[in-house]
C-alpha cells in the first residue's frame, strides 16, 4: 500500500520551488497577407474563398514553432491587423475577425499589401523574411514592380496562396438577413464573373524567389511552405523569462522503491495451514 501511495504521489508531478529562466527561440519573422475584397466571397471553392483562405492561415500558424507571424489584411489599401508575434493564440483570434470588406477603400490593391508587409517587418536584425500573401489574384497595380523591388532589396521572400478556380464564379449580394439577394452586375447588366488570376500571384512569387501554390482541400500547399521556411536561415532571438518550477517527484518514486523492496525481504509469517474443505 505504501508503495502504491508513493507512486501515484510521484506521478502527481509535486513541484515546489522555482526559478527564472531566460527562454530562447529560433526562427524567422513571417507576415501573412489575407486579400479581404469583396472577391474573397465568391464560393467557387468550400465554403467560399475568405473561409478558405483563413482556414490555410491557421493551419499554418499551427505548424510554426519559433518564428514570429504577424497578419496584414488589403483591399484598395492594407492595414496591419496584428503585428509580429510569438503569441500564436492571439493570431488565431485576430483572424476569427477577419471579413470581406472591412477595410474602407474598396478593390484588391497587392502593391499596397506588400508595402504594408515590408514595413511591418522591424528594420534592425538579421531575421530571414517571409510573406505569405492568400489571394485570387484580381488586380490591377501599375506600380506592383516597384513595390515588389522594395521587397526583394528588403530579403523579403514573397510565397501566394491562389483561392478560388480560373474557371470563376459569380459575386454575391446580399439582403440585410443575410441572403443571398443576387449578383454583383456590370453596367450593361451582364452578371460578372470573378476568376482566379495564378499568372499574375506567380509573377509575384518569383520575382521575390517565393513559389506558388493554389489552395487545395488536402492543404499540401501549407506543408510545402512550412519547409520552404526551414530551409530559410534561423536567427536564435531571447524570447523573454520563464518560471521553471522544481520538479519534487524524485523523493515519492524513491520512497516506492525502498517500501517495495522492504516488502519484499520482509518474511511472510508462520506456516500457513491446508485448507481442505468439507465433504
Amino acid at each position: 500500500l505504501l508503495t502504491l501511495a508513493a507512486c501515484l504521489l510521484g506521478a502527481a508531478r509535486p513541484q515546489l520551488g522555482s526559478r527564472k529562466v531566460q527562454v530562447k527561440r529560433s526562427g524567422i519573422d513571417l507576415v501573412l497577407a489575407l486579400d479581404t475584397s469583396a472577391s474573397m466571397n465568391a464560393a467557387d471553392v468550400v465554403p467560399n474563398r475568405l473561409a478558405r483562405a483563413r482556414r490555410e492561415m491557421i493551419d499554418l500558424i499551427n505548424e510554426l514553432r519559433g518564428d514570429r507571424v504577424g497578419i496584414v489584411i488589403f483591399e484598395g489599401t492594407a492595414f496591419l491587423l496584428c503585428p509580429l508575434t510569438l503569441d500564436y493564440g492571439a493570431a488565431r483570434l485576430f483572424l476569427d475577425t477577419i471579413e470581406a470588406g472591412m477595410l474602407p477603400v474598396p478593390g484588391s490593391n497587392l502593391a499596397a499589401a506588400i508595402r504594408t508587409t515590408v514595413k511591418s517587418f522591424p528594420s534592425e536584425g538579421s531575421r530571414s523574411r517571409a510573406v505569405v500573401i492568400l489571394s485570387d489574384g484580381e488586380a490591377r497595380d501599375p506600380d506592383l514592380a516597384d513595390a515588389l523591388k522594395a521587397a526583394s532589396e528588403a530579403g523579403v521572400i514573397i510565397h501566394t496562396i491562389g483561392v478560388g478556380t480560373p474557371a470563376g464564379e459569380p459575386l454575391p449580394e446580399w439582403n440585410e438577413d443575410g441572403s443571398v439577394a443576387g449578383y454583383k452586375k456590370d453596367r450593361s447588366g451582364e452578371v460578372v464573373l470573378s476568376r482566379l488570376d495564378e499568372s499574375t500571384l506567380r509573377d509575384i512569387a518569383s520575382a521575390t524567389g517565393g513559389n506558388y501554390f493554389p489552395a487545395t482541400l488536402a492543404g499540401g500547399e501549407v506543408g510545402a511552405i512550412v519547409r520552404s521556411l526551414e530551409g530559410m536561415d534561423q536567427q536564435e532571438m531571447k524570447a523573454g523569462l520563464r518560471t521553471h518550477y522544481e520538479e519534487r517527484f524524485q523523493f515519492f518514486a524513491g520512497l516506492g522503491i525502498l517500501a517495495l523492496f522492504g516488502f519484499l525481504i520482509t518474511p511472510s509469517g508462520g506456516r500457513r495451514k491446508e485448507w481442505r474443505g468439507r465433504f
